[in-house]
């Protein structure tokens, strides 16, 4: 079990301890209510707890690139344009004036995103994937994608995507630690079968024989 935060923590074994309590007639088990409660007080005793942060927000490569403000229980957290550490602590004081010790951490803006960090500066770069069908591969044509906010246009060429399934977008991507200059963007396509129809086979056999050697 990964406890990444003292409010995980704290929801992670409240969960257990309504769980495995002896008074819950569907799930209560004694045995299994003193082991978690046992593991609870040894954390704290051996102060497991004091290194990990009240709280974990996340923000996405676009916020992190344009600048946000998160709302963190009444309290506005200003995360400037251009913040970069993946995972980066810092200390607020909540409405009630008490400190509280939040990381930030970075995550991609949408599942056809992902990225990594590359190079002695260790800037991020991002990776974008599209799926297009073997039919779109031949014909060739245009995608477009979301880059840290923008509309990118991506153009393939007919058949470019059987030899060259990899792009790159030149200056697109995030700002580079040390050089005052955009990153660039990967782009990689996958191309998916797709299921053909009676109808799509005689019509792609009648183009295979027209263009058969």
């Amino acid at each position: 079990m990964e406890i990444r935060s003292y409010n995980e923590f704290k929801k992670t074994f409240k969960s257990l301890f309504k769980k495995y309590h002896p008074d819950n007639q569907e799930t209560g088990d004694a045995k299994e209510f003193i082991r978690y409660r046992d593991a609870y007080l040894k954390a704290i005793e051996m102060g497991a707890l004091k290194d990990l942060p009240q709280d974990i927000l996340t923000i996405t490569t676009t916020q992190a690139f344009t600048g946000t403000t998160l709302d963190y229980n009444n309290v506005g957290i200003i995360i400037p344009s251009g913040f970069y550490k993946s995972s980066q602590t810092i200390v607020i004081n909540d409405s009630n004036g008490k400190p509280q010790t939040i990381r930030i951490e970075i995550v991609p803006s949408e599942p056809s995103e992902s990225f990594t960090y590359k190079g002695k500066n260790m800037d991020m770069l991002i990776t974008k994937t599209i799926h297009v069908n073997p039919l779109e591969a031949m014909i060739g044509g245009t995608k477009i994608i979301d880059v840290l906010g923008e509309k990118v246009t991506v153009e393939y060429q007919p058949n470019a995507l059987f030899k060259r399934p990899v792009y790159e977008l030149k200056g697109k991507g995030f700002w580079k630690r040390v050089e005052k200059a955009r990153g660039d963007v990967i782009v990689k396509f996958f191309i998916d079968m797709i299921d053909l129809t009676k109808e799509d086979r005689k019509v792609l056999e009648g183009i295979s024989k027209k263009y058969g050697k």
